[in-house]
């Protein structure tokens, strides 16, 4: 037993699942961590980080983490809400102009009418996906094909010229009544870069990334880091890893990124990411010194939305509800709420406070269960009388 309090009957267990499915053609790579009390307890890597190229995964193979950017972005607009220069309740357009007299677009009998929002958008609308916006990719609502006839999504420069053209948009819903996953972490972005005065990529390197260590995360990345970043694939028909290169996220790594997405660009190591979870497990607080205060980490992962409706286009709110760019849901075995997010890449991060642990699953597969399965077995590998 390890001095965490995990088993290594239950560590093998891991091992051994996710082994099979490499060795099966299901998954071509991943790499696991998980660690207790400060301690890395696993940290394993898995079969291929190029498959075909027979390149193997290592712990410091970098992935591109999609969403789990979403919870990054969120620490860093409460650093801003702490030195008073932000207001949770504060009108987006406060911070952001281009957004004053942004319209709903509702039912009118076949059509559809613009009208005055019942509530301003908030910036902890923004946090909790509450914001009235969509993502355009889940529905078929005429919110939806707005966003795709008008390619808002695409070829944007910088996050500042992509809000302009949001806000532009009709909202889909009325701020404060619907929970839809949607571009409010990216305009949430935006505002961090307005209220700041520097770019997201900028601010997040000197307030986050420095502090804690994170020296493989970034928007990007570097040449000499290229060598390490683990290929994408996808679920094939025939249910096996199947390498992709026509996915929105199959970037050229040696690309110059200026759209600092904080919704979803960061990429990052298995390490790197448990830095930034083991803050937040810590109650803000990493050896040195704080990002965060205790009150607001747990504020952070308080449910915001109870009582909203979900969108049965994006119903991924956990069991526990969302709080403030987190969302919360029960652990397997009843043993404890995680808190944390997953990515489009397969990718998925969590905290777990109430047994003071973490867990960082990294692989590059789209849609699939392996990252639910990795925690699952995680929680399982606690003994008995150790949680």
């Amino acid at each position: 037993m390890s001095g965490s309090g995990f088993t290594e009957a239950g560590l093998e267990k891991i091992r051994t699942e996710v082994r099979a499915a490499v060795a099966d053609g299901r998954i071509a790579g991943a790499v696991g961590l998980v660690s207790r009390h400060g301690e890395i307890a696993f940290l394993e890597a898995f079969g291929m980080q190029d498959r075909e190229a027979g390149i193997p995964a290592t712990p410091d193979t970098i992935f591109h983490i999609a969403s789990m950017t979403k919870p990054v972005t969120s620490v860093a607009a409460m650093i801003l809400v702490e030195e008073g220069k932000l207001d949770l309740d504060a009108p987006v357009e406060a911070y952001l102009p281009e957004f004053w007299g942004v319209k709903v677009l509702e039912r009118d009998g076949d059509g559809w009418k613009e009208v005055a929002p019942r509530r301003p958008m908030t910036i902890r609308h923004l946090f909790t996906h509450t914001a009235g916006l969509c993502y355009g990719w889940f529905g078929e609502d005429r919110a939806d094909q707005i966003m795709w006839e008008r390619g808002v999504g695409k070829d944007n420069k910088t996050v500042a010229e992509f809000t302009a053209k949001l806000a532009k948009l009709p909202l889909k819903h009325h701020p404060g009544e619907v929970w839809e996953y949607s571009y409010a972490t990216d305009v949430l972005g935006r505002v961090i870069e307005a209220v700041s005065g520097r770019s997201l990529d900028e601010f997040m390197r000197t307030r986050i990334f420095v502090p804690l260590g994170m020296k493989d995360t970034s928007f990007g990345v570097p040449a000499d880091k290229r060598n390490r970043v683990s290929v994408l694939y996808k679920v094939g028909k025939d249910g096996k890893a199947e390498r992709t290169d026509d996915w929105w996220m199959a970037k050229d790594p040696a690309e110059k990124v200026t759209y600092f997405s904080g919704g979803g660009g960061l990429s990052s190591t298995a390490r790197d990411y448990n830095a930034f979870l083991q803050m937040m497990v810590s109650g803000g607080a990493y050896p040195g010194g704080r990002i965060l205060q205790a009150k607001t980490v747990e504020l952070m992962g308080t449910n915001q939305v109870a009582g909203l409706r979900v969108s049965e286009r994006t119903p991924w709110i956990g069991d526990r509800g969302f709080g403030l760019g987190l969302t919360i849901y029960t652990a397997a075995g009843q043993r404890g709420v995680c808190r944390g997010w997953n990515g489009a890449t397969g990718t998925s991060g969590w905290f777990n406070a109430d047994r003071d642990m973490t867990g960082v699953f990294l692989i590059h597969l789209g849609v699939h269960d392996y990252s639910n399965r990795f925690n699952g077995l995680a929680h399982e590998a606690l003994a008995e009388g150790r949680e």
